[in-house]
Parts: structure tokens; C-alpha cells; sequence
């Protein structure tokens, strides 16, 4: 960060400097002084004074040419240079003064962050010409410096390209003939996903492939798409897990959507669509944990204590895979795009109905007791691998968010193996 400071030597005051420059001027022999013209006298005398102006005034000097701890901003430098729609830029200002305070404004877009003559600052959807002010102050004054952003369209440059759930919605799908499938969505959890990651930097990379729509699309070759997705045009008509994120972008270079938009969209969507992102790589630790519905319908990712745990067979049974519960109808009327499970299409195997509501009440009480032991646990009692085994069970269960409705016998024998394995009074196998 560029740092704010006075010009000028600190501890040279402005007196000892003119008394230094007169002295070499004059020296200390009167005979020199008399032999001294007035041009010469005068010349020298503007010399001192330009570089007293150059130089200026230390903080402690007492100087009656330059005012006291004097505020300027010199200028505000950006990076990156270029800017379009939706970029994230950093702001450092330069200039001088001490105990300063500073406040950042700006007319479109908003700041992510400020820090004292730092700030990262977020443009807006839209193009426009922006303006970004600061305001650098202290007791004895203040200076005002205005930049103008131009915040330029994005332009892709391979397609299909990404258009964002509203076009579709307001254009089609919200009225009764497309099944309003964007009024159901807009209500539901995909539609905020977003919401849940947060917009610092570190989440960004590393959680916008499932909360947005078209992050960091590659090729067969593994090279960057530049198709207007969120890593390229991060604009809140993005954000979200959208139409697009399951159906592939559906609009041509300029934004419209594609004539053959319908067949493009058309797929199975069987569980290979949704475990893109409803799916943990590697769990080792409970904070490997993130959305591990297909391990938990694969009947993996739990500590089974070295026992062979019992899985249900949904994975390799269900037909239609996540839709089949998740989507229950392939008509227009009854579908919807919520994606909340409708717990009737557990009828067409398990006729019990109240029977799944037993089985998933008797899966949550297990994990609220699992919990609750959890919670008790001292400081000591976290250092033994019986509690890490514990958590990461729970941890499972809780995130995979069926309440055993994925793996009835899975989650049910993994919360009961943990309760009988962990607890939190001291008397735990200290493994």
C-alpha cells in the first residue's frame, strides 16, 4: 500500500536550512561580503527558494513559507486498467499528509472493501462512465480527488454464451404454457446459492463453480471459454445456481437466445448432471465435508470403525437417478423447479409412506444425540482420532441434508457405531 508522507528531512529545520544556503552564499569573511552584487545575492536567494518549495517542510519544522502538515492527493492508481462490466479493481491513492483519514465514494458500483487510501471496488452490471472520489483529511485540512472509470460492455468471444435465469424467465418460462419453471425457481435454494459463499477473493476461485453459472468453463483441451460466464462478467444476473448451470449456456454472441435454445437444453439429467457440484472429492476430516450427497447415496465417506456398514440400494436402482424424487414428473403440470424432493415419489417403491417418515425421524434423532455428545467435548477430548471420527460422521449425515432419506441404513448404523465409540466423559478409547 502507498504510504502518505511529508516531503523534506526530518529534524532540518526550514531556519537552519536558509541560514546554511546564506552561509555558502556569503561565507564568514566580510571582505567576501562586500564583493557580493546584488544580482548575485538575489540569484542565489531564489535558488534557496526553489528548493525549499521542492523539497518542503519536515513534520517538525516550524516553517513560516510552507503551512503545517499540508494534504494533498496527488492521483489514484487502478489495477487492472481495463474495465468491464462486473470487474473487481483496487484503488491505491498517493499524496501526502499526517494523521490522515480517508472516505471513498463513488457514484456506480460499491466497495468491497476500503483501507485507509486502499480500496477494492466492485463495477457495475451496466456500462457507464463511473466516478470513484476520495476524500483525504485531517485537522488542518483537506484534499478531493475525483477519477473517472469507463466501465466498458463485455463482449464474448465464443458461443454458445451465457444469458442469465431472468431472460429466460421474462421472456418465457415464467408464463403458465412454459410451466412457470422461473417462478418456481426463483424462490428456491439453487436460486440463492450465491448468498452462501460469500464475495471475498478466497471464496470466489474456489466456491463460484457451483454457486454461479458458467465459472471456469474449459474446453476438450483444457483452454479457458470465454463465453460470458461468471469468471469473465461476475454481474449479479449470474449469480446463483441458474438455468444455464444445468442446461448449458443457450444464447449467441450479442446476448439472444438461440432458435434451437430447446433442443440444446434437453438432457436426462440423471445423477452424472447434479454430482458435479453435490459431491465431495476426498473426505478424510469432517472439514472435507461440503455437499456429499453422492457418497452418501454410494454409501462412502463415513468412518465405518472397521465394520462393513449396510447401503441402500437407491443408486443403483432409481431410474431417473436425483430427478426421480427431486423432479418427480416428466410433464408440464407437477414439476417444478424447486428441486425440493416430493416425498410421494418414495410411494412408488416403499407403499408405507408413513414407514420413510419413521425412518427419517429416527435418523435425525440419532444425529441430534450424536451432536449433543459432540458438544461436550473438552479441549482434550478433540485431540483423540475417536472424536475426529465422531464429528466427521456427523458431519456426513448432517450435510448430505436427507435426514437418511439418501442411505436409511448408512447414515442410521454410522450415527449409531459413533454414539457407542464416543464419549465425551474421559472414559474414550484414546486412539
Amino acid at each position: 500500500m502507498m504510504q502518505w508522507k511529508m516531503t523534506g528531512s526530518a529534524g532540518e529545520t526550514a531556519q537552519a536550512r536558509m541560514s546554511d544556503g546564506l552561509h555558502q552564499l556569503g561565507g564568514s569573511h566580510p571582505s567576501i561580503h562586500r564583493h557580493l552584487s546584488m544580482p548575485l545575492l538575489g540569484f542565489g536567494l531564489m535558488i534557496l527558494l526553489t528548493t525549499l518549495f521542492a523539497g518542503g517542510c519536515a513534520e517538525d519544522d516550524d516553517c513560516p513559507i510552507c503551512p503545517t502538515n499540508p494534504v494533498n492527493i496527488s492521483g489514484i492508481l487502478l489495477y487492472p486498467e481495463t474495465v468491464t462490466v462486473g470487474d473487481t479493481l483496487q484503488f491505491w491513492a498517493t499524496g501526502r499528509g499526517s494523521g490522515m483519514q480517508f472516505q471513498w465514494i463513488t457514484t456506480h458500483g460499491r466497495f468491497l472493501e476500503t483501507d485507509q487510501n486502499w480500496a477494492r471496488w466492485k463495477a457495475p452490471a451496466s456500462p457507464v462512465v463511473a466516478s470513484v472520489t476520495l476524500v483525504a483529511f485531517n485537522d488542518d485540512g483537506s484534499s478531493t480527488f475525483t477519477k473517472a472509470i469507463t466501465v466498458s460492455p463485455y463482449k464474448p468471444r465464443h458461443a454458445p454464451t451465457y444469458t442469465g435465469a431472468a431472460y429466460c424467465g421474462l421472456e418465457c418460462h415464467q408464463v403458465d404454457g412454459h410451466g412457470s419453471n422461473y417462478d418456481a425457481w426463483v424462490h428456491s435454494a439453487h436460486a440463492n446459492a450465491y448468498g452462501r459463499q460469500g464475495e471475498s477473493p478466497e471464496t470466489q476461485g474456489k466456491c463460484a463453480a457451483c454457486h454461479t453459472v458458467g465459472y471456469g468453463d474449459i474446453d476438450e483441451r483444457g483452454w479457458d471459454i470465454h463465453n460470458g460466464g461468471f469468471d469473465e462478467i461476475p454481474v449479479p444476473g449470474l449469480q446463483g445456481v441458474q438455468c444455464e448451470a444445468c442446461h448449458g449456456p443457450l444464447a449467441n454472441a450479442d446476448g439472444e437466445i438461440l432458435d434451437e435454445h430447446g433442443e440444446l437444453a434437453i438432457g436426462d439429467f440423471l445423477i452424472d448432471t447434479c454430482k458435479g457440484c453435490h459431491t465431495d472429492d476426498t473426505i478424510e476430516w469432517a472439514e472435507d465435508i461440503h455437499s456429499p450427497q453422492v457418497q452418501m447415496l454410494a454409501g462412502e465417506g463415513g468412518y465405518g470403525y472397521e465394520q462393513t456398514i449396510p447401503s441402500s440400494p437407491h443408486q443403483d436402482i432409481v431410474p431417473r437417478g436425483c430427478v426421480t424424487c427431486h423432479y418427480p414428473t416428466s410433464g408440464e403440470e407437477g414439476s417444478s423447479h424447486t428441486f425440493a424432493a416430493d416425498p410421494t415419489s418414495c410411494s412408488a417403491c416403499h407403499p408405507e409412506a408413513s414407514g420413510i417418515d419413521l425412518r427419517m425421524n429416527e435418523v435425525a434423532d440419532l444425529l441430534m444425540l450424536l451432536k449433543a455428545e459432540l458438544s461436550q467435548a473438552s479441549e482434550e477430548d478433540k485431540l483423540y482420532y475417536s472424536y475426529e471420527w465422531a464429528l466427521r460422521n456427523a458431519t456426513l449425515v448432517e450435510k448430505d441434508g436427507s435426514s437418511g432419506a439418501h442411505n436409511y441404513e448408512y447414515s442410521k448404523t454410522l450415527l449409531n457405531l459413533s454414539l457407542q465409540n464416543f464419549e465425551p466423559s474421559g472414559n474414550m478409547d484414546r486412539n
